[in-house]
């Protein structure tokens, strides 16, 4: 199941299965180590910071973008955007999700933090939805 589970992941992300594993097995040694040399706090940090820096740089860019061309944030065409965005980051998040599952699984059920996919819903709420809520 884990494997069947992985090649289809692997493919909808574009890279191959053998990379995949690479990666996640990287991740897996990095949480699995001994005080100093374990890095689940780190990475569970990095994770928080690159979901905000997408966000930031490539999400808000865009819909900046957008607004800008049509001069407004209440029009259809942008709403049509701030969803393509939005599936876009659900893609991106999903992928570190799955990435950094082991973390997810393990450090997080025992520090009690924030679960992976929760902080990329408060994020994107944060970042995107507040925002553009203010401006209407």
């Amino acid at each position: 199941m884990i494997k069947s589970d992985m090649n289809i992941t692997a493919k909808t992300r574009g890279i191959s299965q053998k990379e995949f594993l690479l990666i996640y097995t990287t991740v897996y040694n990095m949480c699995l180590q001994k005080t100093p040399g374990n890095y689940a706090e780190q990475l569970y940090n990095k994770y928080h910071e690159t979901i905000k820096d997408y966000l930031v740089h490539y999400t808000k860019a865009k819909l900046q973008h957008c607004k800008e061309r049509l001069g407004s944030i209440e029009n259809e065409y942008f709403l049509i955007e701030l969803v393509k965005q939005y599936r876009h980051y659900k893609f991106f998040a999903k992928w570190l999700i799955e990435t950094f599952r082991y973390l997810d699984q393990h450090f997080i059920s025992r520090t009690k933090k924030l679960p992976l996919r929760e902080i990329a819903s408060y994020e994107f709420y944060q970042e995107i939805f507040m925002n553009l809520r203010k401006e209407c």
